[in-house]
């Protein structure tokens, strides 16, 4: 007993040393971001907007071709130009520490991973550990690849559904607040749920799941995954579906994976 409470003791301790090391990180990540804010992060946050409001002073500015199929002005800068707007003078200093805090938790996702990752190989074999280092990579690309996706497809379409499709006669006036709120939300929010196959290797290599358990409640984890898509997003069918197929699809993938590496019985 006394070796076991040493041990949950000795795990603890690692748990909170990996912990500072990630918030250390996040911290020094935000303040980068913050030093970098009026520089360039806040033009990249516009980008999306800036984009399909047709606007060209931006050098973030994505020509893609959604966006540009997306866009409802056939001229370079409208008139009056659509713009962001704040509504007191505290809402710029806020959004600034937001969305440096959001962008400080994308520069340190490789220490977080790292350090999730070290957690948990502790409690794997030494052949388990040597299997799975592979996924250290494989989390970070899918975090880019949830990013580059909420980024390049899902803002687009919303942004146009929710601003820009406002009907005639009505000019949209945008927070400043309420729109950094979404891009930088929804970015990290796609970032975090396309892990989902990693956590369903794991949860299969420790024994807490089988493929036949994740196969049969296939339908309630599409349930599942639309409550969670309408708490992270905004309250709309549009972006909520947007983020809900991409992880039905990756709960696909998990159970695939899940059949892959499940531990011989």
């Amino acid at each position: 007993m006394r070796e076991k409470t040493l041990t949950l003791t000795g795990h603890l301790a690692e748990l909170r040393t990996r912990l500072l090391i990630a918030l250390a990180a996040v911290v020094i990540g935000a303040g980068a971001a913050f030093m970098l804010y009026d520089v360039g992060l806040l033009a990249m946050i516009r980008a999306p907007f800036d984009t399909l409001a047709g606007r060209t002073d931006n050098p973030f500015v994505s020509e893609h071709s959604l966006a540009h199929w997306l866009s409802l002005t056939p001229d370079p800068v409208p008139d009056p130009p659509i713009n962001l707007h704040f509504f007191s003078p505290i809402e710029v200093f806020m959004v600034k520490l937001k969305v440096s805090l959001l962008a400080g938790v994308v520069l340190a996702s490789p220490v977080v991973f790292w350090q999730l990752w070290a957690f948990v190989a502790a409690g794997l074999k030494e052949k388990e550990k040597k299997a799975v280092r592979v996924f250290l990579p494989v989390s970070l690309t899918l975090f880019a690849v949830g990013i580059a996706l909420a980024w390049f497809l899902m803002l687009p379409i919303v942004l146009y559904f929710l601003i820009f499709v406002t009907g005639e006669g009505l000019v949209p006036s945008v927070g400043l607040s309420k729109y950094a709120g979404l891009v930088g939300g929804s970015c990290l929010a796609f970032g975090l749920v396309f892990q989902l196959p990693v956590v369903l290797f794991f949860l299969t290599r420790f024994g807490l799941v089988t493929p036949a358990f994740l196969a049969k409640q296939r339908p309630y984890a599409i349930l599942l995954m639309f409550i969670v898509a309408a708490l992270l997003t905004p309250p709309d069918i549009v972006t909520q579906t947007l983020m809900a197929l991409p992880m039905i699809v990756l709960y696909e993938i998990g159970i695939a994976v899940s059949r892959f590496t499940a531990l011989p019985k």
